[in-house]
């Protein structure tokens, strides 16, 4: 094969052999100690006079600096053939299991998750946990149930895995594609749309630019590598992110843990050294105070829930929708064979658990810094916090950090909240701090060196980058294989039997096949769908009145509630056919939109005005949550599905005796 790709990393030979052209370990190694010596260079700046802005503006360099000569140093033709094709929508199909760990553990931190995960830990817990341990059992069942019975190789998208294993290839089948690809770009737009809404908050903290313009140049990079080499550069360029996002995990955490306990394991030590002094305040603060405080002092108690059914319903939820996150599919697309699958989802769950593991206790130590400074503290002695309160009550009108139900502008505001009472005792739930102060105000809230907010700063854009990237290939990917260029062949304009050579994989074309279609057209239009997705994403973040940590859980939800019971019956099920999975994926969908947007909004689609309605769990008589909607859905689902089938199956059976 000739190498028309441009790239200064590989040659046609290590193509073929390594998928990368390099050794997976050497080229990480060398980003990271390059971006080290980087970081240790704007630390000694930052100490000898460079402002916050200035600082974080030198760092945030780093990302885009690894999109660019990631974009041009692994440039696809665009005419050349099917390995353009392939480097493009899938990276080739042969990216080996510990790259790929990398790049999918990068695009699993997306940055509104990991705001969401925060926010949920700093309140309720429970919910936290139950996210992260469906997630986890997801990843898991993803590898038993699933990997094991995919193609060997080719595009895996939902849409195709699930039809090519239905019987009975009738217009049902044409329908239940169309129907799966839709659902799929509509999960895949929700991951865009928040990461799009997330990072442009984070930017717009410190940087003095509209959310529209902090919006486009967020995925400016992000589009450019696309566009330069697809699902190939994406790659690249998210597994050398990937140690930015842990870095913006870690580095604080660990910092924060040795800093107050001498330990810097901070799984081993938040327990004793934070956690138990904030649950002794709390107690003590409970004791002393005449008001009726139910719950209101659990928020360091991370050893409880409040209800099993609740918990059990979000785990379950969060498992089938992880089986059929679509972003995963197009990870694990890009290598070919089961057991490399299943060593990068192995190698993705050891990282992940290995950052997620750090969430609580940099929850946890952020949340005793700011108590120590702030909780069970008449308001005229509130010294120690005032600095780090103020300026960021200072930013986004107020919005960030709430005393009493009001913006800390001042000392003077702070009082007049709190019942123009001097000696008003501050209680915890006095306090409405945002996770955004949580994730990027430690090093003002703690004598962390302010680097570190700046690498954590650089680190949550990584992640919402390296997230909306795969994002935008989803959509593109479903698209072009499920709507646009299904069924229709391939062709490079040499010849018909090279075209025909070129359809020999099972899942990269259909055996109805139309014109063919040139490889130069195909990219051309998935580089113009993404132009459009750019400008749609920036335009739908804008006006989505959902907040950021509820978009991913309309992604999962949606997917759950869905796609994933088709999916078990049409890989475990043989019976399965098209018209029954059709017959449950419609209502499926229809009801989980009507779940969630009566749950979030109530019946005349207003936020929060009272009369949003109460859906119970089944056999409880806790409330329904949006989270959890596919644990009402996907029980009807299946058993619709499967009685459709069944009657569907005898039908044609009882049709082709008749014909005997």
């Amino acid at each position: 094969m000739n190498n028309r790709l441009g790239s200064p990393f590989k040659t046609s030979s290590q193509i073929e052999s390594s998928g990368l052209g390099y050794s997976p370990v050497i080229l990480p190694v060398f980003v990271v100690g390059l971006t080290s010596a980087y970081l240790l260079i704007a630390n000694i700046l930052g100490k000898i006079g460079l402002d916050q802005a200035g600082l974080f503006g030198m760092v945030t360099i780093i990302p885009v600096i690894v999109f660019l000569v990631t974009a041009f140093g692994t440039r696809i033709s665009g005419s050349w053939g099917s390995q353009d094709l392939a480097l493009f929508t899938r990276a080739g199909g042969n990216i080996n299991a510990w790259s790929n760990a990398l790049a999918g553990t990068a695009e699993w931190f997306s940055l509104y998750l990991i705001i969401g995960i925060i926010s949920a830990l700093s309140a309720t817990n429970h919910d936290a946990s139950a996210i992260l341990t469906g997630a986890f059992c997801g990843f898991a069942f993803m590898a038993i149930l699933i990997f094991p019975k995919l193609p060997q190789q080719g595009p895996l998208t939902l849409a195709r895995i699930i039809t090519s294993r239905l019987h009975y290839s009738n217009f049902a089948t044409h329908l239940l594609r169309f129907s799966i690809a839709i659902i799929v770009i509509l999960c895949a737009m929700a991951f865009l749309v928040g990461q799009i809404k997330a990072g442009s908050d984070v930017i717009v903290l410190y940087f003095p630019m509209s959310r529209t313009w902090a919006s486009i140049l967020l995925l400016a990079p992000v589009v450019i590598t696309l566009l330069s080499g697809g699902m190939r550069s994406l790659t690249i360029a998210n597994m050398l992110l990937v140690w930015l996002i842990g870095a913006a995990i870690l580095l604080p955490v660990i910092w924060l843990s040795f800093h107050i306990t001498g330990n810097p394991v901070p799984q081993l030590s938040y327990g004793n050294g934070a956690l138990q002094p904030i649950m002794q305040l709390e107690e003590q603060l409970a004791q002393i105070s005449s008001s009726d405080l139910d719950n209101e002092f659990e928020q360091g108690n991370f050893g409880r829930f409040s209800s099993f059914s609740s918990f059990f319903a979000t785990v379950v939820s969060m498992m089938a929708g992880t089986l059929a996150l679509p972003l995963l599919y197009s990870r694990i697309s890009c290598s070919t064979g089961v057991a490399i699958r299943l060593r990068s989802i192995g190698w993705m769950l050891i990282l992940i658990a290995l950052l997620v593991s750090t969430l609580p206790a940099f929850v946890v130590f952020t949340k005793f810094e700011i108590y120590r400074d702030l909780v069970g503290l008449p308001v005229i002695r509130l010294e120690n916090g005032m600095d780090w309160l103020m300026n960021w009550a200072n930013i986004d009108e107020g919005k960030l950090a709430l005393i009493c139900g009001k913006p800390a502008f001042d000392l003077q505001s702070i009082i007049a909240a709190c019942g123009n009472d001097p000696e008003y005792v501050l209680m915890p739930s006095d306090l409405q701090i945002n996770p955004i102060v949580t994730l990027l105000g430690s090093s003002e809230v703690t004598e962390m060196p302010s680097v570190f907010s700046a690498v954590s700063f650089a680190g949550l854009l990584s992640a919402s980058a390296t997230t909306a990237g795969i994002a935008m290939m989803v959509v593109i990917n479903s698209a072009s294989e499920d709507l646009i260029f299904s069924d229709k062949k391939i062709s490079t304009a040499k010849s018909d039997v090279e075209a025909a050579n070129l359809n020999s994989d099972p899942l990269s074309t259909s055996q109805h096949t139309s014109p063919a279609t040139p490889v130069a057209r195909r990219l051309f239009v998935s580089r113009i769908m993404l132009i459009v997705l750019w400008a749609g994403g920036v335009w739908l973040a804008d006006v989505t009145p959902l907040p950021v940590t509820d978009i991913s859980l309309w992604a999962f939800s949606l997917a759950a509630g869905t796609i994933s019971p088709v999916l078990l019956l049409a890989i475990w099920w043989k019976p399965t056919t098209a018209f029954g999975a059709l017959t449950g994926i419609l209502p499926g969908f229809a009801a989980s939109i009507y779940l969630m947007i009566s749950i979030e909004y109530g019946s005349d689609w207003i936020a929060y005005n009272g009369d949003e309605l109460v859906w119970l769990i089944p056999f409880s008589d806790q409330p329904l949550k949006v989270v959890n909607t596919a644990i009402l859905i996907m029980p009807i689902i299946i058993v619709i599905a499967m009685i459709t089938s069944f009657g569907d199956g005898m039908i044609r059976k009882s049709r082709a005796s008749h014909r005997q």
